[in-house]
């Protein structure tokens, strides 16, 4: 089976957008709105963001105003899964030819990856989400204290295991050592 990688081109910080688009929204809509005293309060506070706003309730304009689960449920009652991914082909532009020629327009085909950080009283906290290309949705995600392969490898593992990837599916990210580690192309070769 295997996933196929692929990833930015050098020197291009658009082609990884969609994921930075997820971390403009958790910053302006939740991290920059508060102090976390700790870690683990910026943690449980993300993972309210994601599991009960950002999938849910949060409407994105690209998916028709709709939240991503409900997208992603009228995506898997229509055989097969159609998203519109010919609204923005300036945007689709971007992505590396490897990610643009499969034009993703099924869900869990293609998914997008990268880490942010959020300040906190003890220090950084580093959070690492993958994000299906077509719904929107946030499929997996980890946090940590370090940026290591060891939290992006956790964030594939949660998206691999809520998802159960469908052949052929396309990991996109940027060129960070994270994902270009031995171990992360190792890992995305056995699935």
């Amino acid at each position: 089976l295997g996933i196929r990688q692929s990833m930015s081109r050098k020197g291009d910080p658009y082609d990884n957008a969609v994921a930075e688009n997820f971390f403009s929204c958790l910053k302006c809509e939740c991290v920059h709105l508060r102090h976390f005293a700790s870690r683990a309060h910026a943690m449980a506070d993300v993972f309210a963001y994601i599991e009960t706003f950002y999938n849910p309730v949060r409407p994105h304009s690209s998916i028709g105003w709709r939240p991503p689960d409900a997208f992603a449920r009228a995506c898997l009652s229509i055989p097969p899964p159609e998203c519109d991914t010919t609204r923005y082909p300036a945007f689709l532009s971007v992505f590396s030819s490897f990610l643009l020629s499969t034009k993703p327009g099924r869900a869990h085909t293609a998914w997008v990856g990268d880490i942010t950080y959020i300040p906190t009283g003890e220090g950084w906290l580093y959070c690492a989400v993958v994000k299906d290309l077509c719904t929107k949705q946030i499929v997996g995600y980890s946090f940590s204290d370090r940026i290591d392969t060891n939290l992006t490898l956790a964030a594939l593992g949660m998206a691999v295991r809520r998802r159960k990837p469908l052949p052929g599916l396309i990991f996109h990210s940027d060129r960070g050592v994270q994902y270009a580690a031995y171990a992360y192309r190792q890992r995305l070769a056995s699935l």
